[in-house]
């Protein structure tokens, strides 16, 4: 019997760019979703029994393992039950190397969506705190930030800072001075970033105390930090602006973040 001539081209393009490719919006995602589409969809992969990948799988025993191929069956009758057959055994979770990745990808993985949980479950908690002659939840806040901003540096004057860079010599041996040196450049621009973080978290932990004293409208940004802040966290736009990219450190907890900022001034 003469084998099914089949074009991989139409196929990959079908499925990559249109049927489940054109549902994808980012555009890296995009890219990456075409790489795995020339790596699985090629000529060679019908008519025999093509293996993807041979990879070590959590057996149904306690504690075993067992080799599994990711193929596709040698069905020459294109029968359907035998591709269903084949499903039913191919693992309930995908090892990472299915998809080219490092073993350790997994590990990553489950530990962002343990710690998003965590989140969702910090967040959604009651924010009030318990009667008695315990202060509220606002009040706390609030001393919170009293106490942060009195320990907050004061603020850089770049126009100082830039003329104490200008005198600046470079490493040894260079003749240059100033912002003829590539690390004086280096250094202006960082101590211009710190500024910027410095100013937004004076400013965030003004707006909380005003908020919260009713001088100034409560905003979703200001809940948002308040929130933060009652959990001990360090607010969101503290680490990242509003297009999501990193400005500053990333840690967690709150009195962590404020040291390592006082660290970094000094």
């Amino acid at each position: 019997m003469q084998a099914l001539s089949i074009n991989t081209n139409v196929i990959k393009y079908m499925t990559c760019e249109v049927q489940y490719g054109g549902r994808i919006t980012d555009n890296l995602d995009r890219e990456l979703f075409n790489a795995y589409g020339d790596d699985y969809i090629k000529e060679g992969i019908f008519g025999n029994e093509h293996t993807f990948i041979e990879i070590i799988s959590e057996g149904s025993g306690t504690a075993t393992k067992e080799r599994f191929k990711y193929k596709i069956p040698n069905n020459q009758n294109n029968e359907i039950i035998k591709y269903r057959e084949y499903v039913d055994i191919v693992p309930a979770l995908d090892n990472p190397e299915v998809f080219g990745l490092h073993p350790n990808a997994d590990l990553t993985f489950r530990l962002k969506e343990s710690l998003e949980m965590i989140a969702v479950l910090t967040e959604t908690r009651p924010k009030d705190s318990g009667g008695g002659n315990s202060i509220s939840r606002d009040d706390m806040v609030q001393e919170k930030a009293r106490d942060v901003r009195s320990k907050l540096p004061p603020d850089y004057n770049l126009m100082e800072v830039r003329e104490i860079i200008k005198k600046t010599s470079g490493p040894k041996g260079l003749a240059d001075r100033g912002m003829a040196v590539p690390l004086n450049v280096f250094l202006f621009q960082e101590v211009t970033r710190f500024q910027g973080v410095l100013f937004t978290v004076r400013n965030t932990l003004s707006n909380i105390i005003e908020a919260i004293d009713g001088n100034i409208i409560m905003t979703p940004d200001i809940m948002d930090a308040i929130d933060a802040i009652a959990d001990t966290k360090a607010p969101h736009n503290w680490m990242y602006d509003a297009s999501g990219a990193e400005i500053a450190w990333i840690l967690p907890g709150l009195g962590a973040w404020v040291t390592s900022m006082l660290e970094r001034y000094t």
